[in-house]
C-alpha cells in the first residue's frame, strides 16, 4: 500500500561503540506483527542468545509502537518495551500508554533496538529522525520529575516527552520500571534495571510529523463517532468517572479484593479506598492518554503527607497493593506510596507485594523489628510501609534484599516464607485473587512474564448477558460463564479471548477501550484498522497475530528452559478464602487446575512440557524458530547488591 511504500523505519542505537543507524521493516513484516509486542518478540528471538546475564551488556532493549501509533485513534498510544527479564530471567514485555509512543511515531520510528553497555551514563535525543547520545551526568541520581525537568531545560523545549528509568534502575532494583511523563508506567518486569545496566537513563523524544493514513476521511469519520458513543458505553463512563479504582468495590463485593497478602478476599476498609473516596478526597483532575476522550488516569494531591500531583495518582493495582494488601485503608498514604515508586522509578505492583510479604513475614515471626531498622511492620501500619517503599528503592537494608523480588528473598529467609512468596515465574502478583477467577489463575500460571493481569480478560466480565457477551458472539461465545468455572466452556472463552489481549499489545491498543468489553467493537476495529494501512482485514487476523505473539513469548521461554514446571501457582491459592461473606472458604483444588492447564496446553498445539509443536509454529508463520529438542536447564536466581544480613 501507498502507506507503506517506504515502510517504517526501526533505529538502532549500540551504546558500546555509539553506532547509530536505521533500518527498514517493510510492508509484509508489518502486515505479521502490526508492531508492539510481537515485533519486539521476533526482533528478541532472531538477536538474543538463551542464557545471558539479563543485566549484562549483551542483553538488549527493544522499543516498539504499531502501524496505528500516532493516529488520531483512541487508545492507540500504548508501546512495548521487551527485553530478557531481570526478574524472572524470562521473557519480559511492559506496556504503557500515554505521550512517549505517539511523540515517537511522530518523529519517524517505529521502534528502537538499543544495545551494547554506555561506558558513562547517557541518554538519547531523538528529533524528527536525528538521533544523538547525549550525557546523562546532571541527571543522573535525580528523581524522575527532576530528571525531566533538566533535560526539557537542556534542549530547550517544554514539549520533549521523556521516557526514563529513575534512581532505582540506576542501583538495578529488579523491579525497576520506565516512564514517560512521570506517570505513565511500563511497570512490569524490571525494564528500568536493563536500562540502569546499559547506564541508559532516559530516551528523550519530538516529534512534529503527521502520520501518514490510507483514508483520512474514513478515520476522521469513525473518531468521531468514538467520540459521540463512548459515553453510553457504561465500563468506559464508569473509568472515565472514577478511573480503574471502581474496580475496588466490585473486587470487594466478590470476595475478591485481595487483602493481607491474599489471606483473604474481603477488607473492611474498601469504601475508604474506592474510586468514589479518590474523589471525595485526594483527586485534583483527570488526565487522558494521547488523543483519548475518557480520560481515565487519576492525578492527586493533598497536604496529608505532601502528595505531589505532577506524578499523577494511583491506579487500581497499585490501591490493591498500597491499600488491602498491605492492610491499608489510607487513601492518601497509598498516593504518597505511589509517588515514591514513580519518582524513583520503581513497579508499584511489585513494590507493594514485597512490602505486603514482609508484614506477613512480621506478623508470623519469621522476621523482627531489628530487621527491619526498628520499624514495626505489621497490617497496615501506613508509616512502615512508606519508609521500606523508600528502602527498596534505595536498596538500603533489608530494602535491598526485597529489591531481588520475592522469589529471591523468600529463598534467603526460608522458614516457610517461600509458602506466602504470591508470584510467579519470580514475578509478583498483581491484586487479582485467582481463588475468585479461574481464567485470571490460568492466565497468571501459564503468562510468559510472570503473573500479569493485562494478559487475559477478566471473567466477572462474563458471567452474565452483558454487552460483553453481546460483543464476543463473534469469536463463538454465547452463554455467561460463573467466575470459579473449570469447564470445557470457561477454557474455550480463555484461548479466545487471550488472543484478543495479546493481539492488543502488537497494536498499541489500550485494553479498555476496545472490546469486548469497551466501546470499539471488532467490526468498528476493523474499520479502523483499514482506514490507517489500506488492508483488507479481519478480526480472525486480529486472533491469530495474537496468537502468534503469545507463541513467540512461549518459544522464548522454552530457549530459556522454562517448561510446565513454571506454570504454577502459589500454594496460598490452594489454600480457603479466610471470607466472612462471599467465597467463604473457597480454594482451588491443585489437581482440577493441573488438569484445566492441561487442557489449554492440548488447545494451544503445544505438549505437555509446554512446548509448541512444530505444526504449530507452521500454521503461525514461525518455522524459522528453532527450538530445542529437551528442555536446556533454567538460568540460577542469583543475588547481588545485598546488603542486608
Amino acid at each position: 500500500m501507498e502507506v507503506f511504500k517506504n515502510g517504517k523505519k526501526l533505529l538502532r542505537v549500540n551504546l558500546t561503540t555509539g553506532e547509530i543507524k536505521n533500518e527498514i521493516i517493510n510492508e509484509k513484516t508489518l502486515r505479521k506483527y502490526y508492531g508492539g509486542g510481537a515485533l519486539a518478540t521476533s526482533i528478541l528471538l532472531n538477536e538474543l542468545k538463551p542464557g545471558i546475564d539479563p543485566l549484562g551488556e549483551e542483553n538488549i532493549l527493544v522499543f516498539t509502537c504499531s502501524v496505528l501509533t500516532g493516529t488520531p485513534i483512541p487508545g492507540a498510544s500504548r508501546y512495548t518495551v521487551a527485553a530478557k527479564s531481570p526478574l524472572t530471567n524470562a521473557f519480559a514485555e511492559s506496556e504503557a500508554g500515554g505521550f512517549w509512543g505517539p511523540e515517537l511515531a511522530k518523529a519517524g520510528y517505529i521502534g528502537i533496538v538499543v544495545t551494547g553497555k554506555s561506558p558513562k551514563p547517557v541518554y538519547l535525543w531523538i528529533k524528527d529522525g536525528e538521533v544523538e547520545i547525549r550525557d546523562a551526568q546532571e541527571i543522573w541520581g535525580k528523581t524522575t520529575g527532576e530528571a525531566q525537568d533538566i533535560i526539557r531545560k537542556q534542549l530547550d523545549d517544554p514539549k520533549v516527552v521523556v521516557a526514563q528509568t529513575g534512581p532505582a534502575g540506576e542501583k538495578l532494583v529488579r523491579y525497576a520500571c520506565v516512564l514517560n511523563n512521570l506517570k505513565h508506567a511500563n511497570g512490569r518486569t524490571g525494564m528500568g534495571a536493563v536500562f540502569g545496566s546499559k547506564n541508559l537513563r532516559a530516551i528523550a523524544v519530538r516529534g512534529t510529523q503527521e502520520v501518514p493514513v490510507a483514508n483520512k476521511e474514513k478515520l476522521i469519520e469513525l473518531v468521531k463517532w468514538f467520540g459521540k458513543n463512548w459515553k453510553e458505553n457504561v465500563p468506559n463512563k464508569r473509568l472515565h468517572d472514577y478511573g480503574t479504582a471502581h474496580n475496588t468495590m466490585a473486587l470487594q463485593n466478590t470476595g475478591t479484593l485481595p487483602t493481607n497478602n491474599w489471606i483473604k478476599g474481603e477488607f473492611e476498609g474498601a469504601e475508604k479506598i474506592c474510586g468514589e473516596s479518590m474523589t471525595e478526597t485526594v483527586l485534583t483532575k483527570n488526565e487522558g492518554c494521547y488523543v483519548c476522550p475518557i480520560k481515565c488516569k487519576r492525578v492527586v494531591g493533598g497536604t496529608k503527607f505532601n502528595i505531589d500531583p505532577e506524578y499523577g495518582g494511583p491506579e487500581y493495582e497499585t490501591i490493591g497493593g498500597f491499600g488491602s494488601i498491605c492492610g491499608v485503608d489510607d487513601l492518601a498514604a497509598i498516593a504518597k506510596a505511589h509517588e515514591i515508586c514513580n519518582a524513583q522509578g520503581v513497579d508499584t505492583i511489585s513494590a507493594s507485594i514485597a512490602v505486603a510479604w514482609a508484614m506477613e513475614c512480621y506478623e508470623k515471626g519469621i522476621l523482627t523489628k531489628e530487621d527491619f531498622n526498628g520499624l514495626e511492620m505489621k497490617w497496615g501500619n501506613v508509616d512502615a510501609m512508606l519508609k521500606l517503599t523508600e528502602m527498596i528503592a534505595n536498596r538500603e537494608g533489608i530494602g535491598s534484599l526485597l529489591s531481588e523480588g520475592i522469589l529471591r528473598a523468600a529463598k534467603v529467609v526460608g522458614k516457610g516464607s517461600e509458602k506466602f512468596a504470591m508470584e510467579i515465574k519470580g514475578q509478583e502478583f498483581p491484586a487479582h485473587d485467582p481463588r475468585g477467577k479461574t481464567g485470571v489463575a490460568l492466565g497468571f500460571a501459564i503468562s510468559p512474564t510472570g503473573a500479569d493481569h493485562l494478559e487475559m480478560a477478566h471473567d466477572m466480565g462474563f458471567t452474565d448477558y452483558t454487552n460483553a457477551l453481546e460483543n464476543v458472539a463473534v469469536l463463538g461465545i454465547h452463554e455467561p460463564i460463573p467466575e470459579i468455572d473449570l469447564t470445557e466452556n470457561k477454557l474455550r472463552q480463555f484461548f479466545k479471548l487471550q488472543q484478543i489481549c495479546s493481539f492488543n499489545n502488537s497494536a498499541g491498543m489500550c485494553n479498555l477501550v476496545m472490546a469486548p468489553a469497551f466501546t470499539i467493537t471488532f467490526e468498528i476495529f476493523e474499520e479502523m484498522v483499514r482506514a490507517v494501512t489500506g488492508w483488507r482485514v479481519s478480526t480472525f487476523e486480529f486472533m491469530q497475530l495474537g496468537e502468534r505473539a503469545n507463541v513467540m513469548a512461549r518459544c522464548f521461554n522454552v530457549r530459556e528452559g522454562l517448561g510446565a514446571e513454571d506454570d504454577y501457582l502459589p500454594d496460598r491459592c490452594y489454600e480457603p478464602l479466610q471470607n466472612e461473606k462471599v467465597l467463604k472458604g473457597h480454594a482451588l483444588d491443585r489437581d482440577e487446575f493441573r488438569k484445566f492447564m492441561d487442557s489449554y496446553y492440548g488447545m494451544c498445539g503445544w505438549d505437555g512440557d509446554g512446548v509448541p509443536s512444530r505444526e504449530k509454529l507452521i500454521e503461525l508463520g514461525l518455522e524459522w524458530i528453532d527450538l530445542p529438542e529437551n528442555l536446556p536447564p533454567r538460568q540460577e536466581f542469583d543475588i547481588r547488591g545485598v546488603e542486608w544480613k
